[in-house]
């Protein structure tokens, strides 16, 4: 019987790419642009990395089974494996390469688009050598309004990690993956489409004299995550979408609550990020924001979001209080 060879790191049936940016920046438009190429298969968003990265926190996990805990027990397993983390970080790439293979249909690459890998950048780099990081940026205010309007107020404190700390973390990781990685802005994907796209296949090292239907593939976009509005309501490339951010903020509510996000973000962060802090704040103001009756609806529903931010944590500290006192006890 002949025998099956283990796979390492080197046996790489495909190779992934890793679509990063923060939600709302264009990332499912991109996707289903890259899915009209016939080497580039795609699915909706899997998360994979995230959980098997994280394993190796203290914090960002909450779990039944006390994750920190779990956390120094996996450290010292690891410390007992031949290449310690080394062995880690192959099997993981391992694994993922199996199931990213039985999604990629005989394709060249695997297109993995989740956005909050923004979070887990660094590690993907070092876990697979061989991936192409693909960086989407967006102005900044159109992805603040894009958040709002697509999502409940009320639940705006889910996305706070997006609006704050997804803004440095992306800053951080285009710079540590400069030269692995290419950068491109939603805004010259929608207004130069033919360019950004040539850019972007030369860097995949695929045939850029292959054309990309202008009419957008959605084949196997069947998860719950991804844009799926966008998905239906936008069947070919359009710019309509880069100045729509102007009238999300001509409300005095929702322009404040605009300037409070980007006062979280410094200057430098900005520029990381590839956009001007100045220029940014500039646009902003120059947009009328107008009292209205909606603008009491938004206050309402954004302390509405504070206040369940609140309950929520508290409850999460008594959980894990609990947790402690019967790991104690038992």
């Amino acid at each position: 019987m002949e025998k099956t060879l283990p796979q390492t790191k080197y046996f790489n049936p495909m190779t992934p790419i890793f679509l990063i940016s923060l939600p709302r920046s264009g990332s499912t438009l991109l996707q289903r642009i890259l899915m009209g190429h016939p080497e580039i298969a795609s699915k909706t968003e899997s998360w994979l990395m995230l959980p098997l990265i994280y394993m190796l926190k203290k914090e960002g996990m909450l779990s039944e089974y006390n994750q920190r805990d779990a956390h120094y027990a996996l450290v010292d397993f690891i410390k007992e494996l031949p290449k310690k983390q080394n062995d880690y970080f192959e099997s993981l790439h391992d694994f993922a390469i199996s199931l990213y293979s039985k999604q990629s249909n005989g394709s060249i690459y695997f297109l993995d688009k989740t956005p909050r890998y923004y979070l887990i950048a660094k590690e993907l780099s070092e876990i697979f050598p061989e991936a192409k990081f693909i960086f989407l940026v967006r102005n900044p205010l159109q992805i603040i309004a894009s958040i709002i309007t697509t999502f409940n107020l009320k639940n705006i404190h889910f996305y706070l990690i997006d609006l704050i700390k997804g803004f440095s973390s992306m800053a951080d990781a285009i710079l540590f993956l400069k030269d692995r990685s290419i950068l491109l802005k939603y805004e010259n994907i929608v207004s130069n489409y033919s360019k950004t796209l040539y850019d972007l296949l030369q860097y995949l090292n695929l045939d850029a004299g292959i054309e990309t239907s202008a009419n957008l593939d959605d084949r196997g976009l069947k998860g719950r995550f991804g844009d799926k509005k966008g998905t239906y309501q936008y069947q070919k490339i359009e710019d309509t979408s880069i100045d729509k951010w102007k009238t999300t903020f001509n409300d005095v509510t929702l322009k404040q609550f605009a300037k409070y996000v980007l006062s979280r973000v410094s200057h430098d962060t900005f520029i990381g990020y590839g956009y001007n802090k100045n220029d940014i704040l500039k646009d902003l103001n120059e947009v009328p924001g107008k009292f209205r009756l909606n603008s009491l609806r938004s206050l309402q529903s954004l302390a509405t979001s504070y206040l369940i931010k609140t309950l929520k944590l508290n409850l999460f500290r008594k959980r894990i209080r609990s947790w402690s006192k019967e790991i104690v006890i038992n």
